[in-house]
């Protein structure tokens, strides 16, 4: 018997088939096929100047935003241009909630063209694990990538001026973040912008980020690294407060906060300030790992509280044009065993202006450590640094010596140059298989004394027991190479007429030497000694 289906029967059948369910509301323009085979939807925008990423339909009751169609899943590459009706279009935006609860998703690259990430635009997406955000991106909505509990790892490009709130929040995976946003303003108070990230260890905030807001990383106490790859000066407004208790406070915050800071990947221990710096009001409190601070001679003062309660800082210099500290300023730094202040006029102690300020600029250090200042200043210190004890002056230089190579010899200095008396003794003692070749001057003489009256790092140099060279075997300041093969002294690395003396001074033929010390003179340049050891 011939069947027929009714005219109600085959709208069901096409209805089964049909990617629309009835009651649906549509809301893009077309649809297109990404990369990687996924359907993504599209809304022509500005008179068809570009299009947006955006969501197919809204359920009846706004319960979902893909009612009906399939979510794309896996990895998924959003095209930068998409063709439709023979006109291609540029994909600039990918509008709210366009991934919205999209679980399926692994990993998500998003297009250089695209300038901004809608509110909750992967809202929801708890299987995404990476998401490449393109360079051109400047604003990124609030909730964006909220509950995307998969994501481990987050790059925040330069060009993002505009982030919204708790745009990451509950991304509990997340582990690691980069922030390169330049200037990107976050209010602590609203935007938790990682509230909730429980895993997040470390930060890396880029040289050109100007201000995070204080409560943006609330809640985040796995965070134990922050590694600014800034200078220090341009540590000032990256806020941390009210972060957690691993995180220091960054402004005059009474509470204890235990933060280290990192410069380029590494743990600063030994801040050394640019020579452009004139005034020091960042607040490096609490600060444990900070060792020793050097001011530049540029910086003219120091604010309130800047260092309080470094406890791990042992040395402090102060540059010659340091006129005055700021309340508390090193207040409880137990731990300072010296103090070098260049300036001939001690620097005023202020007294702070805020009650978190009142305790004195180094009240809590240790009052009978040394003060080093320049000669004839003693009267005005004594005056104005009266907590302290034990100044002594010092000349207004700075005298080292040291080993070339601490395998092969160290160095002692038995003598400092002194206010009164100028002269420095040093000694150097050679390890075994090694004995003493000459000082940096050329001077033989061992233990040297030498007059001081400027700046000088004196350098001993040793050379090997049993035949070879008088150390300077490795190529010198001047692209020279000098060593001993085959009974003669070899000169690489000059063109220039090369002599060789022995000790009377005769100018001898460089073959077959017999063990002795002779002096090599190559072109204009000062002889050097060499040692023929057999």
């Amino acid at each position: 018997m011939k069947k027929t289906l009714s005219f109600f029967a085959v709208l069901m059948l096409l209805g089964a088939f049909a990617p629309r369910v009835w009651g649906q509301t549509q809301y893009y323009d077309f649809s297109a096929t990404a990369p990687n085979g996924q359907t993504l939807y599209y809304k022509i925008r500005n008179s068809g100047s570009y299009v947006e990423v955006t969501y197919p339909c809204i359920a009846p009751d706004y319960s979902t935003y893909y009612y009906g169609y399939p979510k794309p899943t896996g990895n998924l590459v959003i095209p930068s241009t998409v063709t439709y009706n023979g006109i291609t279009y540029t994909v600039k935006k990918i509008f709210s909630m366009a991934f919205c609860q999209c679980t399926g998703l692994t990993q998500v690259i998003i297009p250089g063209t695209i300038t901004d990430i809608h509110n909750q635009a992967f809202n929801g997406c708890s299987g995404l694990t990476s998401v490449t955000i393109g360079n051109n991106v400047t604003s990124i909505g609030d909730y964006a990538f909220e509950n995307c509990s998969g994501l481990t790892s987050v790059t925040i490009p330069i060009s993002v001026t505009s982030i919204g709130k708790r745009v990451f929040h509950n991304c509990s995976g997340l582990t690691s973040l980069v922030w390169n946003a330049d200037s990107c303003i976050v209010d602590g108070e609203i935007d938790l912008l990682f509230e909730g990230c429980t895993n997040l260890t470390s930060i890396t905030i880029g040289n050109n980020v100007r201000t995070i807001g204080g409560g943006a990383f609330r809640g985040c106490t796995g965070l134990t690294m922050v590694n600014y790859m800034g200078t220090a000066e341009q540590w000032n407004s990256i806020d941390m407060r009210n972060n957690n208790p691993n995180l220091r406070s960054c402004d005059n915050d009474p509470v204890k906060y235990s933060h280290n800071l990192y410069l380029n990947g590494v743990l600063l221990t030994d801040l050394v300030f640019p020579d452009t710096t004139t005034v020091i009001s960042r607040n490096f409190m609490y600060d444990t790992a900070l060792n020793s601070v050097t001011i530049p001679n540029s910086v003219t003062q120091i604010g309130e509280l800047v260092f309080q309660e470094c406890s791990g800082l042992t040395s402090v210099t102060l540059g010659s044009g340091v006129s005055s500290i700021g309340g508390a300023a090193f207040y409880n730094c137990t731990g300072l065993t010296e103090i070098h202040s260049l300036s001939p006029v001690a620097p005023q102690l202020e007294t702070g202006t805020s009650s978190y300020s009142r305790h004195g600029v180094f009240e809590g250090v240790p009052s009978s450590i040394p003060i080093y200042i320049p000669c004839g200043s003693s009267n005005s210190y004594y005056s104005r640094w009266s907590y302290f004890s034990n100044f002594i002056e010092e000349e207004g230089f700075t005298f080292t010596a040291t080993s070339a190579d601490e395998q092969q010899g160290t160095v002692q200095i038995l003598t400092m140059p002194t206010c009164t008396s100028p002269q420095a003794v040093v000694y150097a003692s050679a390890n075994s298989g090694y004995h003493f070749d000459h000082w940096s001057d050329n001077s033989t003489v061992n233990p040297y004394s030498l007059t001081v009256t400027e700046d000088l790092n004196l350098v001993a140099y040793f050379a090997t027991d049993g035949g070879g060279t008088d150390g300077i075997d490795d190529i010198d300041a001047a692209g020279i190479r000098i060593y001993i093969e085959a009974s003669r002294i070899v000169v690489e690395g000059t063109t220039d007429e090369v002599n060789v003396y022995d000790m009377t001074g005769r100018n001898i033929r460089n073959d077959n030497l017999p063990a002795g010390v002779y002096m090599v003179k190559v072109g204009t340049l000062p002889a050097r000694k060499v040692v023929v050891m057999r």
